[in-house]
């Protein structure tokens, strides 16, 4: 056979597998598009809403319990607790609650141990009480009024509800 031939031959073979990879390539895309599946929507719950409740008694009657408590002594004993308004998430949390004071306009973290955080379980209804202890149970329930102890000052209770 002639040189050229030879060279012809193998420039044919070449080129023919060339294309039959590039189509190859094609398809392998095509098959990937192909084979792309959607799953079905998932929706996301928050914790519900709710609202924080203070109380200087820590009293077992809800009747007791306040949005806001004014003109208390200073180192008075006064008591937090979250209460969900809204049904929401099922399921272990960790709450930090975090004692803030008003630092002219700017909610500002008060230190020295003013923070507890509580592991509880919130049963995604309505009306739950979870309160700033260990456990989140009303026996033990953190006594704020020995960290707020400046007069004058205006303080709250920041709850940060996490899945645990």
């Amino acid at each position: 056979m002639s040189e050229t031939r030879v060279g012809s031959q193998r420039a044919f073979v070449a080129v023919t597998l060339i294309t039959v990879l590039a189509v190859t390539t094609v398809f392998v895309v095509y098959a990937v598009i192909l084979s792309t599946i959607n799953g079905g929507n998932v929706s996301v719950v928050g914790a519900g809403s709710g609202q924080m409740w203070y109380d200087e008694a820590n009293s077992a009657s809800a009747a007791a319990w306040t949005g806001t408590l004014s003109n208390i002594a200073n180192g008075t004993a006064w008591y937090a607790k979250f209460n969900t308004t809204v049904a929401g998430y099922n399921g272990a949390v960790t709450v930090t609650w975090t004692l803030q004071y008003d630092n002219s306009g700017t909610w500002t973290d008060v230190g020295g141990g003013a923070t507890q955080s509580t592991s509880v379980t919130l049963t995604g209804a309505s009306g739950q009480n979870v309160f700033a202890s260990a456990d989140g149970t009303q026996g033990s329930n953190k006594n704020w009024g020995q960290y707020s102890t400046s007069v004058d000052e205006t303080y709250r209770v920041k709850a940060v509800i996490e899945t645990a």
